[in-house]
């Protein structure tokens, strides 16, 4: 009869899936961190293109109200 393969690991094999695992834990830690890391800036520079839209339809809006048509007559200044 075949002998039956003893499944059971060594020392050394141990110490390695440990060391496998640890390495594995620190990678999906910087991973999740870089994670957060890319949320922040996206949410950053989504900001930034509200804050850019914002600004833009205001000085839009407030060159609609200088037109001709919403500014009334045109007074001279005095100099």
């Amino acid at each position: 009869m075949a002998r039956k393969k003893d499944k059971s690991k060594t020392s050394t094999e141990l110490d390695r899936t440990k060391a496998l695992q640890d390495s594995l834990q620190h990678l999906m830690d910087e991973a999740r961190q870089i994670r957060a890391m890319v949320e922040k800036l996206s949410d950053r520079d989504d900001a930034r293109e509200v804050t850019r839209l914002l600004k833009r339809r205001s000085r839009e809006e407030a060159w609609a109200d200088d037109s001709p048509a919403t500014r009334g007559p045109r007074t001279r200044r005095p100099n």
